[in-house]
């Protein structure tokens, strides 16, 4: 994932368009891009060593991403600024 470049890394911009990336589903991490749909295009992976390390690598990331992301909607909703 890539911010622009007249973010700050950790900014809130950068953080909203982070979360942006995972909600739509673009981030180039299997974890959080795949889709029950896109899945069907795909043959299953070979479960050797190798693949399970990656998939392990992939996990971890999501995991962070997902967390920022819930972070990042629970700071919008609070934020009085974006109250309807």
């Amino acid at each position: 994932m890539c911010g622009g470049s007249a973010t700050v890394q950790g900014s809130r911009h950068t953080n909203v368009f982070r979360t942006l990336w995972v909600i739509n589903g673009d981030t180039g991490n299997i974890w959080l891009d795949m889709t029950p749909e896109s899945m069907e295009a795909y043959e299953r992976p070979e479960w050797d060593a190798l693949t399970i390390q990656f998939l392990t690598q992939e996990w971890r990331k999501a995991r962070k991403a997902a967390d920022e992301t819930t972070n990042t909607l629970e700071q919008l909703d609070h934020d009085p600024a974006h109250s309807p």
